[in-house]
């Protein structure tokens, strides 16, 4: 490890162990560079191991553990100075807890993540899952090995340790959120004939009468807890359990809990706190997320001793067949996503359509809308860019004019509240204010989806995030030799001319160690650079003393909004706690709350929305693709469906409160009512059925939200974590310039004014600048080509943070000279086109990262008409499009009954200016526009025929 660092091209200091922070580590690491990156939050893992730092950010599982009689979990605000671990004053007994918890105090950064499910080669040192070896004497009597008698010993130790920390509930007598289950096992290969009978561990049985062989196993399971119960004490005594099969279920030594390290009588000790994982809101993977699962791709999956066991955790991803959409005035309609099978695409395709009447959607909005759609697809992204960035979705599915206010389109109220509730639930797009080049580009990538299939539709992890992905990329990073440290980063700041970053780090055990300074390049005796990838909020904040770039750009993204949606008057507000928030506000709250079922509960397989919850609830039952699937012996729940509230300003009907206003009990019953409301809907001629969700056992809410103290009546008080929505018109205020395409044949990228102050650099061809010599920023909040806050553009922007680093070192330690790309001709190659890409371009340190702009990466079928409008765009011209008269015939399609006629006139249109202007351009949209008139005619509404 230290032959390696010397050899690094520099040390990068990376702060944030989100998406982001993460994906720059790894990024960095293997092109050589050192890394050590620097994460704030501790939390409790997949099996109980207080993680340190526990890396996901947003992502990440928020495991808990319960409590009796609670069933309702929430946050609640820290009092300043109150301490994280849960320990009293006495110093002894801290260093002993941080021990367990971190291993040898006198490198607490040296340690491991708790492996999932507390294996490992210490796992019985905190909440052990371990084998006991029981020997058989001379006389026929069992004995633990010394080792084994140790190990116990040490265990209990463990126990009593956390317990007197106030880790578990004891005090009603049994500690309710631990349990300790045992577990016995024999080698049947110790199974022998003597004189015709089968003798187990010295006592007789035979094949048709089990019991003496039961009577052998449970022996061995009595003297464990025997033994337990005399080292542990009252209360913890009571916690010692059997393990009942019949009443818990098949439980082998074969499963996740590990084999028997040898063949001999052992019994498996089970010590653990019931927990569960909530999170911030439910993993979803469309298929364009092409960035993260580029980098899927390359984690390998460890083990639960951490050993690579082939494959890669893009492999844990699960595709989930169906959609639902629930209403209360409509039929469920369910929409089925995976590819089509031989046999069922007529079937399928007719219950599809024929459902959509129950939506109240008529054909003539499919028409309009796939035309509006056709038109944003054949739109080159220069005209994007100028036309549609000030415009919402809505605007522009509706023909909107700003010059006289006209609007040319016309939907049903049916349709209008279908595309209004689905942009809602959609990553936080709202139609009316989102921006329509936004919401078309996630709209176009959606629709590509739908027409293309591929084995990754809509898909989500195969286990809680934690264990599935982050337990996995935390293990590789650390190969890589990325070193991870528990601090916070408190404030970036100047000295003459050089930039400093100033970290706290809580957890170190010396107290001259805890506040550090980063950044001393003779120290070090390499480059220095900084990745801030923290959330908005927290950039905001540690940047407050620079000037100029992005930290100047930052204090107006978070403190500033306007007055009015059309107002160039600007108000300061509190990003954290102001609500009502007016929805022109680009910071909004979206959050997640979890509902646990003791019993087998599955709603529908896959991603269900509800079109008329007022707080635009979408939802998944998770644990139907987990590998290893909930039991409720073990993990005391069966069940769990995780729902992502939308929308927390709109007053529900039922309460006259929005979401925010809510106490958690009030917000738990209010989205549990809107829930049932849309489910129990059977269509507005057909009775509702009768009870479909039963009341949850427990209930989660997202972390991110901080209640008050009151235990009658708690309040929200603040959103730790706002989320960034992208409204008309702000795309222009994200810090930063606009992103930069390494892919050969990709459009050049807008340099910043040369009237930049001089401490930003950004290299000739463009890309994400560099502070101070040193400092790039990465994260949801700068601009991407994926322009959503997700953990796609969260990945994305960190890619462009290491390739502005790259071109830095490039130029500043290699002398490279970078020129400013040549702009590309209209009638050039099309940079999608796979065999005119040509090769990826390099750098002395390695590759740059791949980047995938989505609008490079539309429908293959259109790109020759994108071309088209790129050269109008250029010369002045308006969209073909318009030009050929088709904006036009979707108006008029509201006056005809039928729409086949329609579809008719619009291929005629468009094949025969074709023939006269470009037949090879508009090939591919006659071939579009073909296979959607014989869908629609196919299975076009009843009541529409």
């Amino acid at each position: 490890m230290g032959e390696k660092t010397d050899k690094s091209h520099g040390r990068v200091y990376v702060y944030g162990g989100g998406v982001a922070g993460m994906t720059a580590a790894h990024e960095l690491a293997i092109r050589g560079f050192e890394v050590h990156l620097y994460e704030r939050q501790e939390a409790l893992g997949p099996q109980g191991m207080m993680e340190m730092p526990a890396v996901g950010g947003l992502a990440r599982t928020q495991y808990f553990a319960l409590a009796e009689e609670q069933k309702l979990y929430y946050h609640v605000r820290k009092e300043p100075g109150e301490e994280t671990l849960p320990v009293d004053a006495d110093e002894e007994l801290r260093r002993a807890i941080r021990e367990k918890l971190l291993g040898d105090v006198k490198d607490l950064n040296a340690t491991q993540v708790g492996l999932p499910r507390g294996q490992g080669p210490k796992s019985h040192d905190y909440f052990p899952v371990f084998w006991l070896e029981y020997k058989q004497a001379d006389d026929g009597s069992f004995a633990l090995t010394p080792r084994s008698a140790r190990e116990l010993r040490e265990a209990a130790r463990s126990i009593k340790l956390f317990a007197k920390a106030g880790y578990f509930h004891t005090e009603l007598g049994t500690p309710c959120d631990m349990k300790i289950l045992i577990q016995s096992f024999s080698d049947p290969a110790q199974v022998k004939l003597e004189d015709g009978v089968m003798v187990l561990g010295g006592i007789p049985t035979d094949v048709d009468n089990p019991a003496p062989k039961e009577r052998a196993h449970g022996q061995l399971a009595l003297k464990t807890q025997e033994r337990l119960k005399e080292l542990l004490g009252p209360p913890l005594a009571n916690a010692v359990e059997i393990y009942d099969e019949k009443e818990g279920g098949p439980l082998h030594a074969s499963s996740w809990l590990g084999l028997a390290p040898v063949t001999r009588d052992w019994v498996r000790v089970i010590a653990y706190r019931r927990q569960l994982p909530g999170e911030h809101g439910y993993r979803f993977f469309p298929s364009f997320y092409r960035h993260v699962f580029d980098t899927m791709e390359r984690i390998p999956r460890y083990d639960v001793t951490g050993r690579a066991e082939g494959g890669s955790v893009l492999e844990n991803l699960v595709s989930l067949p169906q959609i639902g959409l629930f209403g209360e005035t409509s039929a469920p309609f369910l929409l089925s996503w995976d590819p089509p099978r031989v046999g069922d695409v007529l079937s399928r395709a007719e219950y599809g359509l024929s459902h959509i009447g129950n939506l109240r959607i008529t054909s003539q909005d499919l028409i309009q809308f796939s035309l509006r759609v056709m038109r944003y697809l054949t739109t080159c992204s220069q005209r994007r860019a100028a036309e549609l960035e000030g415009l919402s979705w809505w605007d522009y599915l509706e023909g909107y004019e700003p010059r006289n206010g006209s609007r040319l389109y016309h939907y049903s109220d049916a349709f209008k509240r279908l595309v209004r509730s689905s942009s809602r639930v959609l990553a936080a797009l709202d139609g009316g204010h989102g921006d329509a080049r936004t919401c078309g580009n996630t709209y176009v990538q959606l629709l590509t989806e739908a027409l293309v299939p591929t084995s990754r539709n809509n898909c989500t992890l195969d286990a809680p995030t934690s264990e599935s992905w982050f337990f996995h990329w935390r293990k590789h990073l650390e190969e890589l030799g990325v070193r991870f440290f528990c601090g916070e980063l408190q404030k970036l700041e100047l000295e003459g001319k050089r930039l400093f970053a100033r970290v706290h780090c809580p957890f170190e055990p010396n107290e001259e160690d805890r506040l550090q300074v980063h950044g001393d390049e003779q120290k070090v005796g390499k480059p220095i650079y900084f990745v801030v990838a923290t959330d908005l909020l927290s950039a905001e904040k540690v940047t407050k003393s620079l000037t100029g770039g992005v930290p100047e750009m930052l204090r107006k993204q978070v403190r500033e909004v306007a007055v009015d949606k059309d107002s160039p008057r600007v108000v300061e507000r509190d990003p954290e706690t102001t609500h009502p928030r007016n929805p022109w506000d680009r910071l909004q709250t979206i959050s997640g709350i979890q509902f646990f079922f003791e019993k087998h509960v599955n709603l529908f397989d896959g991603y269900l929305y509800w079109l008329d919850a007022e707080w635009g609830l979408s939802a998944i039952c998770s644990h139907l693709v987990w590998n290893d699937r909930p039991l409720d012996k073990l993990s005391a729940y069966q069940s769990i469906l995780s729902v992502d509230i939308g929308d927390w300003n709109t007053p529900s009907r039922r309460l006259k409160k929005a979401a925010w206003e809510c106490t958690p009990k009030q917000l738990t019953q209010e989205v549990l009512h809107q829930l049932r409301q849309g489910l129990r809907s059977r269509g507005p001629d057909e009775e509702p059925a009768d009870a479909v969700l039963p009341d949850p056992d427990w209930v989660h809410i997202d972390e991110s939200l901080e209640y008050s103290r009151d235990k009658d009546k708690p309040t929200l008080l603040r959103n730790k974590t706002p989320y960034l929505v992208p409204i008309v018109g702000d795309w222009r205020h994200r810090p930063g310039p606009e992103p930069w395409d390494p892919t050969p044949q990709a459009p050049p990228s807008e340099l910043w004014d040369s009237s930049s102050p001089k401490h930003l650099w950004q290299a000739a061809h463009g890309g994400y600048p560099v502070h101070h010599g040193r400092l790039v920023f990465a994260g949801t909040w700068l601009k991407t080509f994926t322009r959503l806050t997700t953990m796609e553009s969260a990945n994305e922007s960190a890619r462009h943070a290491v390739n502005a680093i790259l071109d830095h070192c490039s130029v500043h330690q290699k002398g490279r000279v970078l020129r400013p790309p040549r702009p590309r001709s209209a009638q050039g190659p099309s940079a999608s086109h796979p065999y005119e890409k040509g090769l990826f371009p390099t750098t002395p340190f390695g590759d740059y990262c791949r980047i995938w702009n989505p609008e490079r990466n539309e429908l293959p079928d259109l790109e020759l008409l994108q071309r088209q409008d790129e050269k109008s765009f250029l010369e002045g011209r308006p969209h073909p499009w318009d030009t050929w008269g088709l904006e036009l015939i979707p108006s008029l399609l509201t006056r005809v009954p039928g729409s086949r006629d329609a579809f008719d006139t619009v291929m005629r249109v468009v094949g025969g200016f074709g023939q006269k202007v470009s037949p090879q351009a508009t090939h591919g949209l006659l071939a579009v526009l073909r296979h959607l008139r014989m869908t629609l005619e196919r299975n076009r509404p009843p009541q529409s025929r």
